[in-house]
């Protein structure tokens, strides 16, 4: 992880058990999209990337997630964005659990 912008900026979030769940599923996901590939299989060591390694355009990235946007009746939004608010919601269940 690099440095942030500010000292005061730093903060360690502990992910939920259901993300960790998600991420376990789509690592094995990712193996077997590195099994199907073969050689073919660029090993970026990225954690999201096309069923060949190779990273995710950001414009392909944008187009799927306003989809599901409009999918779910969801405003537009940047999907830089939601970093921000995935963390503000889990810093919140935080306080609120502790």
């Amino acid at each position: 992880m690099g440095a942030t912008k500010t000292p005061s900026s730093e903060r360690r979030i502990a992910l939920p058990r259901e993300a960790i769940a998600s991420l376990t599923r789509h690592r094995a996901h990712q193996d077997a999209d590195r099994d199907v590939a073969g050689p073919a299989w660029t090993d970026t060591g990225l954690v999201f990337t096309t069923k060949t390694g190779a990273p995710l355009h950001p414009s392909n990235v944008n187009r799927d997630f306003h989809q599901l946007l409009r999918g779910a009746r969801l405003r537009k939004i940047r999907f830089h964005d939601i970093r921000h608010s995935c963390a503000s919601l889990l810093l919140d269940q935080a306080w609120t659990s502790s």
